[in-house]
C-alpha cells in the first residue's frame, strides 16, 4: 500500500511540474515577442466607454453623462520607447442637470464631437506585456448637440436658445495603459482623461438667470484597442 501511495504522489509531482513547465514555456513565448518595429506604422482602432461633465466656475449645477466612443488609430515609433500616435473618434459626451426650469424637471445636453487628439507615446523598453503613457494636444470638432429634458418621466420642450454653445473646442489629453503585443496583432487597455481648453458655452440661462459661463468639457475613459 505504501509503495502505491508513493507511486500516486511521485504522479501527482510530475503532473504539476508538467504544469508548470507548460506555464513557463508559455511566458516565454509572450515575453519572446521583439519589440515594436521603429518606422513601421501600427493602425489599429479603439473603442471605450465614458464620463463627461462640465469644469470651471459655476459648474457645481452640472452631472456626469455616460456615453461611448470609437475609431481608428495610428502610431509611427520613432524609437523603440518614443511613438507618435494619431486618432480620429467619435465621442458621445455631455452632462445633466436638474435645475432647469426652477428645479422641477431635469435636462441633459448630449453632445457629439469628432475628437483629433495628436498625441506623444512613452513606451515600455521591455519586451512583451507592457505600460505605456500618452499625452498632447487634441481637437473637439462638434459634430451635433441636443439638449432634452423630463418632468417626472414626461418629456417637456427645451429652448435652445438659453444656451449659447460655443464652436470647436481645444484640449488636452492624458492617459496610460498596458498593451499586449501578439505575432499579428496587439491589445491594450488604458484609462485616459481629457479637458478643454476653452470654453464650451459662451453664456448660459436658467430660469430667470442668465450670464456668461466659463465651462470647459472635462472626460475620463476606459479605451480597449487593437493594432495591426
Amino acid at each position: 500500500m505504501a509503495g502505491r501511495s508513493t507511486r500516486r504522489v511521485l504522479l501527482r509531482k510530475g503532473c504539476i511540474m508538467k504544469s508548470l513547465a507548460v506555464l513557463l514555456v508559455a511566458l516565454v513565448l509572450v515575453s519572446a515577442v521583439e519589440a515594436r518595429e521603429v518606422g513601421r506604422p501600427v493602425w489599429g482602432i479603439k473603442g471605450g466607454i465614458s464620463g463627461s461633465n462640465m469644469y470651471g466656475d459655476d459648474t457645481s449645477i452640472f452631472k456626469t453623462r455616460y456615453g461611448g466612443l470609437f475609431g481608428v488609430s495610428a502610431e509611427y515609433p520613432f524609437t523603440e520607447l518614443i511613438s507618435f500616435q494619431g486618432e480620429l473618434l467619435y465621442a458621445m459626451k455631455g452632462w445633466k442637470n436638474d435645475k432647469y426650469c426652477g428645479g422641477s424637471c431635469e435636462i441633459s445636453h448630449k453632445i457629439t464631437h469628432l475628437e483629433i487628439p495628436v498625441l506623444l507615446r512613452l513606451n515600455s523598453p521591455a519586451s512583451g506585456p507592457g505600460p505605456y503613457l500618452i499625452m498632447g494636444p487634441a481637437i473637439y470638432i462638434g459634430i451635433s448637440d441636443k439638449f432634452e429634458a423630463t418632468a417626472q418621466g414626461v418629456a417637456v420642450p427645451v429652448d435652445d436658445e438659453d444656451f449659447t454653445v460655443g464652436g470647436t473646442e481645444f484640449g488636452v489629453v492624458v492617459g496610460g495603459g498596458l498593451e499586449f503585443p501578439g505575432e499579428k496583432y496587439t491589445v491594450s487597455i488604458e484609462a485616459r482623461g481629457s479637458v478643454g481648453g476653452t470654453p464650451a458655452y459662451e453664456d448660459i440661462e436658467m430660469g430667470t438667470l442668465t450670464r456668461e459661463i466659463d465651462a470647459q468639457n472635462m472626460t475620463a475613459s476606459l479605451v480597449v484597442g487593437v493594432g495591426f
